[in-house]
């Protein structure tokens, strides 16, 4: 096996700009972009917590997303292989683990040849479902989980049953277990203070890789900008947008906790990362906004195949219009079409939108 050391590293971003800008070049001036290797498939919107600062649960996403059954699913999976080489595909909620059944769609991926990801909150995993997970490993190429704070804040965090002890159970099973876990932390108002703790406490479990970001929270403003660069209708962005969930910390000060819980977790062996991931190197722009008129900036889901739980077509999770049923149209003809051409022209004319700034797909070039 090759390792995946420094060097090799630095020439893989180097040949993922050079891609970035080749896209955005081609979503510029309204051409054709190639299908990328990667699909992102939501199995469902429906989510059994409800986390503060979720935008799903704020747009009730999974209200106007119904979902195709395990046979439906595990053929249009199949489908979708047929009619192009796609190399990963990435499993995707709100909350996956909601279905019951999404073992069934993992082992249909893995029997395709596709490399696996997920992105979970933990709370739903147990020893029968992480042993199927662990049974495939060599083909899971990220085991995504989150946990917000420790004994007391999490579940202030993301209401529910128990959610912090199930959570913790649940990340310390799929790290036994041997499966490639990335611990995902929002440092928020209510839980930075003991962001050192938490960090401590995912060493204890063994955890060697975490990913720290903030709020993304926008305006109304924000919105209805982004609406009218877009030409999408306001009810098709999902995007957080509490005034509760403004910051009172001060913004310098979230930059340290940021650096400390970055520092701390180096130090406890984990591999670390931010999102957006020019956050430390592009913070206060990213902050204020002001990145869009100061850097030349593309968005990752370009390169990225993203379906809904019924099988449409869109660009990622803050918009929700569909750009085909592919159903009932083949993916080429949804991919490069008048519409979602004229979507990525009006993104990139706009150097992204208000909302994207913060996004953790948001590529600076």
């Amino acid at each position: 096996m090759i390792k995946n050391t420094p060097p090799l590293r630095a020439v893989r971003r180097k040949l993922q700009k050079q891609r970035m800008e080749a896209l955005q070049q081609l979503a510029l001036e309204g051409g054709k972009i190639p299908l990328p290797r990667g699909l992102v498939f939501e199995p469902t919107q429906r989510c059994n917590l409800s986390c503060v600062m979720c935008c799903h649960r704020q747009h009730h996403t999974e209200g106007s997303c119904p979902e195709m059954d395990t046979g439906a699913a595990v053929e249009f999976i199949k489908g979708l292989k047929k009619q192009h080489d796609f190399r990963t595909i990435g499993f995707i909620g709100s909350e996956p683990f909601v279905r019951t059944d999404l073992e069934d769609l993992m082992k249909a991926a893995v029997g395709l040849g596709l490399e696996v990801s997920v992105q979970t909150n933990s709370t739903l995993l147990d020893e029968a479902r992480i042993k199927s997970w662990s049974d495939h490993k060599d083909h899971i190429r990220n085991f995504g989980a989150s946990l917000e704070g420790v004994a007391g804040v999490d579940d202030q965090i993301r209401p529910g049953k128990d959610v912090f002890n199930r959570a913790r159970r649940g990340i310390e099973l799929a790290v036994q277990s041997g499966l490639p876990v990335t611990v995902s932390i929002l440092i928020l108002d209510s839980n930075r203070e003991k962001l050192g703790e938490l960090i401590e406490l995912l060493d204890d479990l063994k955890v060697r890789s975490i990913d720290l970001s903030l709020i993304v929270n926008h305006s109304q403003d924000d919105i209805k900008e982004t609406a009218r660069l877009s030409g999408i209708d306001e009810k098709n962005i999902c995007i957080t947008s509490k005034p509760e969930l403004e910051y009172k910390t001060d913004t310098r000060q979230l930059l340290e906790d940021l650096k400390s819980g970055l520092a701390l977790g180096k130090s406890c062996g984990m591999r670390t990362s931010t999102s957006p991931e020019s956050f430390l190197a592009n913070y206060s722009d990213i902050r204020d906004g002001s990145i869009r008129k100061k850097h030349r900036l593309s968005c990752g889901a370009l390169d990225t195949v993203r379906v809904d739980p019924s099988g449409r077509l869109i660009h990622c999770q803050h918009f929700r219009q569909s750009f085909g049923d592919l159903r009932q149209v083949t993916l080429a003809e949804a991919w490069n079409s008048p519409e979602f051409r004229n979507f990525r022209k009006r993104l990139a004319e706009a150097n992204l939108f208000p909302i994207c700034v913060d996004c953790y797909r948001m590529r600076v070039l």
